[in-house]
């Protein structure tokens, strides 16, 4: 190029033209460099198609800069502060708390401990000038003798927001901090939610500046939502680095000061949180603060010289904190699907844990007393979570065993224990509070009405037992409440009895419910309706009922509760984990070999506060590279703020039901967590914890089959086992559901577990497949092999056809060979069997299937199903035993010990098997042992079994249609004997009419109860069969009951029917309860005496051998009407005494009645509570009356 500028010239000594050619040369040069110097330094601002960010003008006087949000017209002046935070002594990093939740760090120096980062010495700075240069806006700070700090404004690729890049340069040895503190501070009254990880979120605005350390952001971010935008701070992920975050709670390690954390190795894994993030500033406003690294990590020390730098994207995004959420997640933390099926497939993993489960010695399981060891936590006791979860994957996987030798002793276990937890021993203290009493069930009234549903009715003792139940508040988990007649509760007696008034009880509950949390945002830890412990405990505690408004949604199809569990979806998001980032390539797990394990050891002891047994617990297994992000646990929720320390869990219910809310809502990240808790991430069960990104120890497929001590990485909850097992199948049935928006649908049935171990189980109702209607949800194990791991398949069967659908969880184009178990699914060689193939869309083609095998090729994350026509086997007719009647529950007291109780029930869980179960409420303090003595069908001969161990229980199977007869006796610790009368049960039982005769109080009505209800449940559960005759009826939850009350009647008008009543009703029993509807200054106690003079003549006249109990009425608040009352129960009482006749009995309903805590609003008619007090009065008279008979 030079020689097309100048010539050099030929004539020495000649200056001229050399000035010229100069000229030439340097003007073009110079006006190079003046447009270069026009575009670097006198750029007005920097930007990109979303955001614009300048300096504000007069910056030397104010310095500042703007952002602005190009679509949404948002604004907002944002100051170049930052804090450099020195200290030149290593201060210690310590684990705190802020009102009462956990992850917060603190530090220890000579000068105390102090949560404020500011006080270990530091400087707030205000950048002093700027530059602007390839599209970055550069911030110059005032020197520093600790360090020269930085800050620059840019637009990176493939992030739309600007990020904020904060640097430092240690210019003396020391301990380093820095904190950006410019972004605009906002008042806490103007906020619509907040959100620092990882607790304060909703309305809950931190008391004091304190930060959350990295172990703790699962979302790594801090923001507001106010004024019609979301506004906040999140660390870029590419400067989280991919390893674990490991809490400052680890820095207890090893100390003897500490009994919990002495025994933990001091030289095991230390906090290394690389950052710490508040959403209150030092002053009490909302204002995003992030610093790095943290003082008392290795990353904060540096030597002269050394650099450290952070990155910050800014927040700015208009609408609802919602809208905001989803553009961090999806825009800034690209949040996506990560995973796929890695080792097995999914239906493998099922298999592998099914055997697992039922393999005796590793699975944990106590046949003796029916439950899951609970070693781990409280070792000398047992635990249940639910019995529909392996009487569900009975029925779905078609396996006898597991109904018998799992589900039927669960069954047991739930309706005879008080709790959840039980333990072989009532030692005081015990960590988490455990049972050792046979009070039961220790299941929520939900629970009850899904077994009622999947046993088809066949086992009134769970119907009998919910409404025995209903309204109590229980304990049945540690300490949390539970029960008490909550909104929940009415849903569930709604899908029992199909009652629209228990639909409305649930609506009303739910929309009170929606009004505290929904349209004004939790503001405390202690405000959410839906708890009644001292505060959130579980992470589900935290925010909505989700599950609950969901199904509630789905009974009523209000779109409000919908739209509400969709937000709480969202919210829970920010709980699920999304950072770090796997990286692209592979990486090296199980470094030297082995892996350590999460905790030291194993506890010995049950005493709350006992520490673990120190042991070898290090597992030995092959160093290896493997996909990053097979380790990822990105999409895992925490267990609890509490026990995160040890990491998240892969118990992971939520993610079926945010499977089912993506569908309705079509939000994408909800699926996209979903995949991410779920897919490709163990072979077997994979134990619970988990603190390294650097292991597949627990991915194995024979991780768990080991004896307890020898499962050594992480810690092992037997009692999850069949929950875990029942989410897989959840999350299968949910995923198919979503990827074929719809077409492949099996309903389930909600089963409400406890905390957060809530899942729909499966096989009570038949489903639809691609058109197809009653197609049996069918989950056989080993049913197909395959030549790839790629899909997932989910079967199910009519009468005649099989249906297999498959899902590609792959992003690639895959062909997979599928061959059929002959075993499972019956083919015939050479055979044809016609098949239908449905694409995702629901379209179809015919095809032949021979010899068991299938080509299946489907797109990246695609679908089909294939029906398979005539090859389902023929099922034999099963004959249905008419049960109309009969008697399946008896709870009854010993001759000689009232406090002594039996309970016997008939436990039917299809209509080929049925189990008499008996147990007793009495301890090893009281009884040496307890024999059971029963006969079959009246035969002559009798069995008897005795147990000499508490709990004392008998079961044995019998032909639906058996009618026993038994008799419990028991010797006592003094060597003396107690009897129970001889009892028959499934047979006839002991039968009598019955005629409830009086007003509205007998009757009942809309918005209060009849007596008549609970006393049927108390009179079939001792044993007798009531039939309850008259000429009316009255209907309460799904019951229908006969009587003969009248509302508003008097006793003079019953003695003008009772004739023509008592004539077309002769009942065995007559109770009467008639005195109300008359005014205190119609002196109407004579009158009332005489009409009921006249009933009894009457019925006695018809029926010698009537009994008739003639009750006192209950007293009314509604006063002066009822003012005669008293008097008229005392001349009552006088009326039945001068009668002299033992089948005239007087009932004093006075007894335990109290008429404000048991009437309703109108101070005269019963509440549930008070009809269950009368109808027990009725019932103990009646009872002594019969066994004295």
């Amino acid at each position: 190029m030079a020689c097309g500028l100048f010539k050099l010239n030929p004539y020495k000594g000649n200056r001229e033209p050399i000035i010229t050619m100069l000229k030439q040369l340097i003007l073009p040069i110079f006006c190079l460099l003046l447009i270069v110097s026009q575009d670097s330094y006198s750029q007005s601002g920097i930007g990109n198609q979303y955001y614009s960010v300048q300096p504000v003008a007069g910056f030397q006087q104010t310095p500042a800069f703007i952002v602005i949000h190009k679509a949404g017209n948002i604004k907002r002046t944002i100051v170049p502060q930052v804090q450099l935070v020195f200290t030149g002594s290593e201060p210690e990093l310590l684990s705190s708390s802020m009102d009462g939740q956990q992850g917060i760090v603190a530090w220890r120096t000579a000068n105390g401990v102090s949560q404020d980062i500011g006080k270990l010495g530091s400087k707030s700075l205000v950048a002093q000038s700027y530059k602007i240069r390839n599209n970055q806006l550069e911030f110059t700070f005032p020197r520093q003798a600790e360090a020269t700090v930085s800050l620059v404004v840019k637009f990176v690729p493939g992030q739309q927001a600007p990020v904020f890049e904060l640097s430092l340069q240690a210019q003396q040895p020391g301990n380093f901090s820095l904190g950006f503190t410019g972004m605009p501070a906002v008042d806490s009254a103007d906020l619509d939610f907040v959100y620092q990880p990882l607790t304060w979120s909703w309305k809950r605005f931190p008391s004091h500046f304190a930060l959350t350390e990295e172990a703790y952001a699962n979302t790594a971010a801090v923001f507001t939502n106010h004024h019609g935008y979301t506004e906040g701070l999140a660390v870029s992920l590419a400067d989280i680095p991919y390893r674990y975050a490991v809490s400052a709670q680890w820095n207890n390690a090893g100390k003897q000061d500490n009994q919990f954390w002495k025994v933990f190795p001091s030289d095991g894994p230390k906090a290394n949180s690389l950052f710490g993030m508040a959403i209150r500033n030092p002053a009490g406003k909302a204002q995003p603060i992030i610093y790095a690294p943290l003082p008392g990590t290795a990353r904060a020390k540096l030597d002269k010289g050394e650099k450290h730098s952070l990155s910050l994207v800014y927040l700015l995004h208009p609408g609802d904190w919602q809208k905001g959420t989803d553009y961090l997640l999806s825009s800034i933390f690209h949040y996506r699907t990560e995973r796929e099926n890695a080792r097995v497939s999914l239906n493998t993993t099922l298999d592998n844990m099914l055997a697992f489960a039922m393999n005796d010695e590793y699975s944990g399981w106590n046949e003796t007393l029916k439950a899951s060891n609970y070693q781990f936590d409280v070792p000398g006791t047992v635990k249940n979570v639910s019995a529909l979860h392996p009487l569900s994957l009975a029925i779905v996987t078609g396996n006898d065993t597991i109904l018998r030798r799992r589900a039927l002793p669960m069954i047991e276990y739930v309706m005879s224990r008080e709790k959840f937890l039980y333990t072989t021993s009532d030692t005081p203290h015990q960590a988490q509070q455990p049972s050792h009493l046979l009070k039961g069930p220790c299941v929520d009234i939900g629970e009850l009405g899904a077994l009622h549903t999947f046993t088809r009715g066949y086992t009134p003792a769970f119907s009998l037992e919910a409404n025995r139940l209903f309204g109590k508040s229980r304990q049945l988990n540690m300490n949390t409440e539970t029960g008490g007649g909550s909104w929940q509760d009415y849903l569930a007696r709604y899908r029992m009895y199909r009652q629209a008034t228990d639909l409305q009880k649930a609506i009303e509950g739910a929309n009170v419910y929606l009004k505290q949390v929904y349209d004004h945002y939790s503001q405390t830890f202690f405000d959410s309706p839906g708890l009644r412990d001292k505060g959130a405990g579980f992470t589900t505690d935290y925010g909505y009922r989700i599950y609950d408004l969901f199904e509630l949604y789905l009974e009523t199809k209000k779109e409000e509760y919908l739209q509400a569990a969709v937000t709480g979806a969202r919210q829970l998001l920010l709980w699920t984990r999304s950072n770090p980032a796997p990286p692209a390539g592979n990486i090296v797990v199980n470094k030297n070999n082995e892996v350590k394990g999460i905790f030291p050891g194993r506890r010995a002891s049950a005493v709350e506060g006992s520490p673990f047994v120190p042991m070898d617990e290090t597992t030995h297994l092959p160093q290896q590279e493997i996909p990053g992000w097979q380790t990822s646990l990105n999409g895992l929720i925490p267990e609890a703020p509490n026990t995160y320390m040890f990491g998240p869990v892969m118990l992971a219910h939520h993610a079926a039901w945010l499977l089912r809310l993506a569908h309705y809502s079509g939000d994408t990240l909800l699926r996209n967590a979903a995949y991410n808790a779920i897919i490709g991430r163990y072979a077997n069960f994979p134990g619970y914890y988990f603190t390294s990104l650097h292991t597949n120890v627990y991915q194995q497929a024979d991780y768990p089959m080991h004896p307890f001590r020898e499962v050594k990485y992480n810690a092992i909850f037997y009692n999850h086992v069949w929950p875990h097992l029942t989410l897989l199948v959840d999350f299968l049935v949910s995923d198919f559901y979503y990827r074929s928006k719809g077409k492949i649908d099996f309903p389930g049935t909600y089963a409400p577990g406890y905390a957060f171990l809530t899942s729909q189980v499966y096989g009570a109702n038949k489903g639809t497949v691609m058109g197809n209607k009653d197609v049996q949800l069918w989950l056989p194990t080993n049913a197909l092999q395959a030549n790839g791991i790629a899909f997932n398949y989910l079967m199910g069967h009519n009468e005649q056809d099989v249906f297999i659908a498959f899902a590609n969880t792959t992003q690639r184009h895959v062909t997979e060979q599928i061959t059929l178990n002959k075993q499972v699914i019956p083919w015939l060689a050479g055979k044809s069997y016609p098949v239908v193939v449905y694409d995702n869309n629901g379209n179809a083609k015919n095809g032949v299937m021979k010899n068991g095998r299938l080509t299946v090729t489907l797109p990246a994350n695609g679908l089909n199903c294939i029906q398979i026509k005539g090859i389902y086997p023929k099922q034999e007719k099963v004959n249905t035993p008419t049960l109309s009647g009969r008697n399946r529950l008896i709870r009854y007291t010993a001759n000689e010990d009232s406090t002594a109780a039996a309970t016997a029930m008939i436990i039917q869980p299809n209509a080929q098997l049925a189990v008499c179960y008996v147990y007793c409420n009495k301890t090893e303090k009281d009884w040496k042992q307890c024999s059971l003595r029963y006969r079959v069908n009246n035969d002559s001969r009798w069995t008897t079994v005795t147990d000499t161990a508490y709990p004392f229980e008998f079961d044995w199977a019998l032909h639906p249609g058996d009618v026993i007869t038994f008799e419990v006796t028991a010797v006592k610790q003094d060597g003396s004997t107690i009897s129970f009368p001889v009892q028959t049960i499934n047979g006839e039982g002991r039968k009598f009419t019955l005629l409830g005769l009086g007003d509205s109080i007998t009757e009942g009505g809309p918005n209060f109860f009849s007596y008549l209800f609970p006393l049927d449940s108390l009179l079939k559960q001792a044993g007798y069969q009531p039939e309850f005759i008259g000429p009316r009826r009255s209907v309460q939850n799904g019951d229908t009951l006969n009587h003969s009350g009248f509302s508003g009647k008097t006793a003079e008008f019953l003695a003008k029917q009772i004739d023509s009543i008592y004539t077309a009703f002769p009942a065995d029993v007559v109770l009467l309860h008639s005195g109300h509807n008359h005014f205190n200054t119609e002196a109407p106690v004579a009158g009332i005496i005489k009409a009921q003079q006249a009933i009894i003549a009457t019925i006695k006249k018809k029926n010698p051998n009537a009994l008739i109990l003639v009750a006192g009425v209950i007293t009314s608040g509604k006063l002066p009407k009822y003012e005669y009352i008293p008097a008229l129960d005392t001349a009552i009482k006088a009326m039945v005494d001068s009668l002299h006749d033992a089948r005239i009995v007087f009932v004093d309903q006075q007894q335990g009645w109290d008429w404000p805590r048991y009437t309703i609003d109108d101070k005269v008619h019963p509440n549930r509570t008070g009809a269950g007090i009368i109808a027990a009065n009725w019932f103990h008279a009646l009872n002594a009356i019969q066994n004295k008979k």
